[in-house]
């Protein structure tokens, strides 16, 4: 990867913030607002959190727009701090694409150890298998077919499920009181 070049030219987008805090080409209170904006910048783009690192950049180039318009910072430094965003965000988006190229090439790579790890199990196993198991026997049974009985049909003659006068199957005849 490329961090040091790109927190170097965070570093360098801090300094050329820096030496205009006391000129009088940018106010005092605009260029320490701006730093915070680069140092968080900076801070986001060592720890990969590539949506902060935008916003960072957002954030810093609203407080640069919003410096010219007061009349906080001069045109001449305005342009220079500008280009110095630029080279930032240009990095950036170089860090971040290498970053997702980098991290496609890890998810692959474990991919492929998994694939490979599950291949040997499952060979493994086939080996260790086939010299505990014995062998699959076959039988062939000789003779007709013999079909399965089929359920009985429910009758459809008298009240319906053994409602008659009759106990039916379901229900041994109660034994007799003696009086």
């Amino acid at each position: 990867m490329r961090r040091p070049t790109l927190v170097g030219g965070l570093v360098a987008c801090v300094l050329v913030l820096g030496a205009c805090g006391g000129q009088t080409d940018l106010e005092g209170d605009r260029a320490h607002a701006l730093q915070q904006d680069v140092l968080a910048v900076s801070t986001a783009a060592a720890a990969e959190k590539w949506d902060a690192v935008g916003a960072g950049l957002a954030a810093a180039r609203a407080e640069l727009d919003a410096a010219l318009d007061a009349g906080d910072v001069s045109p001449a430094r305005y342009h220079r701090i500008d280009a110095a965003l630029d080279r930032v965000a240009a990095e950036v988006a170089t860090a971040r694409a290498r970053a997702a190229v980098v991290a496609k090439a890890k998810a692959t790579a474990r991919a492929e150890a998994t694939a490979q790890a599950r291949a040997k199990a499952s060979a493994n196993a086939k080996a260790t298998g086939a010299a505990t198991a014995p062998p699959p026997t076959t039988t062939k049974t000789s003779g007709p077919a013999v079909k399965a009985p089929t359920p009985a049909q429910p009758s459809t003659k008298g009240k319906g499920a053994n409602n008659g006068k009759g106990h039916g199957a379901k229900h041994p005849p109660r034994p007799k009181k003696d009086k």
